[in-house]
């Protein structure tokens, strides 16, 4: 199961390289494009939209957005090849799929070309009426506390404070975040 993620890379955006055979995705943000290829024994691939060859009946993917940088709008989903949104609309179960793009980001982030060297964390808050606002789908005890009219894609819903992932700042415990998110959700 895999939900609400944000994914901003050189390379394929949406790449699933091994065989998932029952596998859910649903309101992830992804977007891909130039400056991909091998790192050591890495590879990122050439930046694709989505790369997914080895879909199965049993993958149930949809409310997704896919993006590319400086690259054509492409990707394979099984044994079909894509070439715009409209094809992943049509070709796959993503009925309701949306096309992405940098500018979907209130604070602006340069893509991340070359990938090296390493940067600070770019800021991946959605902004003010950006396609990927209010167009995920609703997931029981997942995302109950969205905001607007539906749960946004990506991992940050609009309106609500980051989380503090890892090591808290000294004075903040589990309990003060729980509670000052809880705060601003009502």
């Amino acid at each position: 199961i895999i939900l609400h993620n944000t994914v901003v890379k050189v390379g394929d955006g949406f790449m699933v390289g091994s065989d998932p055979t029952y596998v859910k995705f649903r309101n992830n943000l992804t977007i891909g494009g130039h400056g991909g290829g091998n790192f050591g024994h890495f590879g990122t691939g050439r930046g694709m939209a989505v790369n997914f060859p080895n879909v199965f009946e049993t993958t149930d993917s949809d409310y997704n957005g896919f993006g590319v940088v400086g690259m054509p709008f492409e990707g394979i989903i099984g044994r079909q090849r894509i070439e715009s949104l409209d094809d992943i609309r049509r070709l796959t179960p993503e009925k309701h799929a949306v096309q992405v793009d940098m500018n979907i980001f209130a604070a602006n982030p340069a893509f991340p070309a070359p990938p090296f060297p390493a940067r600070e964390p770019a800021d991946l808050r959605l902004a003010a009426g950006s396609v990927a606002v209010d167009a995920g789908q609703v997931i029981p005890n997942v995302n109950d506390d969205y905001n607007g009219k539906a749960p946004d894609l990506g991992a940050y819903e609009q309106g609500q404070d980051l989380p503090i992932y890892g090591p808290r700042p000294q004075g903040v415990d589990e309990e003060t975040q729980w509670n000052a998110m809880q705060k601003t959700r009502k």
